[in-house]
């Protein structure tokens, strides 16, 4: 009986330590950590309780976002469709599900230049002084770099300067104040900033500028909304009840407002993407 006892006192004792750790909910962000937190925390907690498994918020860099995924570092992962593309070709990740913005389901990029630049067209950017962000990022770099690819121009030679900046903001700010001559920013920034009060939008030549029906400015064609991934050792079952308990989240629900999203829906297509990625030799395409 002693030894029964034992057991069964040992046996609670450990049980905590098998427990399943909580699923790491990865969102990329490009605009600060702190953002990131403000709007995914409740849509994290909301997955977790209706799904019935623990998920843990990761906010990671936009920079940093498809390592980290490499690395298993997060099992499910808010991403641009640049990440997403190249993590479904690359690595088997799965997509789940698209995300819906009140501009619908696709953005783009946007090139915007100091009006004392000289800069009206892309082919006016030779030589002259660059701010752009990540180069892992889809709508502040990838979709402007395509563009400038097909004009014969190369970020990393026929610039005079090339800098990254750490967030978009920063970009915007750096090109009004005459530091830079051009930027790179994803559609909304612009408009989002001035609607703040930080610039107005006049303070800016829009370089090929696209007009057409989308409600936001853009030098790009437009791609497919950010999506949610899975990586591909994730517990099936959980991926299938998180994906969805996203379809089913309505525009109207606390969460997706916090998110500042209007839900989701099925993935789109990433082939058009992959094609950009291929033809840049954007990584990890560049091996």
């Amino acid at each position: 009986m002693k030894k029964t006892a034992l057991f069964l006192s040992l046996a609670l004792f450990l049980m905590p330590s098998f427990a399943q750790a909580a699923a790491n909910f990865g969102v990329a962000y490009n605009r600060g950590e702190l953002k990131c937190r403000e709007e995914w925390t409740d849509m994290t907690s909301y997955l977790a309780k209706e799904v019935g498994e623990e998920l843990a918020l990761t906010p990671v860099n936009v920079d940093a976002a498809l390592q980290a995924f490499i690395d298993k570092k997060v099992d499910y992962l808010v991403t641009n469709p640049v990440i997403a593309a190249a993590l479904h070709e690359k690595y088997q990740a799965q997509p789940l599900v698209s995300i819906k913005t009140k501009k619908g389901t696709e953005f783009g990029g946007v090139i915007f230049a100091n009006k004392a630049s000289g800069i009206t067209k892309i082919e006016d950017m030779k030589g002259k002084k660059i701010m752009s962000y990540t180069k892992d990022s889809a709508g502040a770099y990838i979709f402007q770099a395509y563009e400038l690819m097909k004009k014969g121009l190369n970020p990393d030679k026929d610039f005079a300067a090339f800098v990254i900046a750490k967030k978009q903001d920063s970009i915007i700010l750096a090109v009004k104040a005459g530091l830079f001559d051009a930027g790179f920013a994803r559609t909304g920034v612009l408009e989002s900033m001035a609607k703040s009060g930080l610039i107005k939008m006049d303070d800016f030549v829009l370089v090929d500028q696209i007009k057409d029906s989308f409600p936001e400015v853009h030098s790009t064609p437009l791609y497919p909304e950010w999506m949610i991934v899975a990586r591909d050792g994730a517990d099936p079952a959980v991926t299938q009840k998180l994906k969805e308990t996203l379809l089913a989240i309505k525009a109207d629900s606390s969460e997706a407002k916090k998110a500042e999203i209007q839900g989701f829906i099925a993935p789109l297509d990433l082939a058009a993407l992959t094609t950009v990625l291929k033809e840049l030799k954007a990584p990890p395409f560049n091996q």
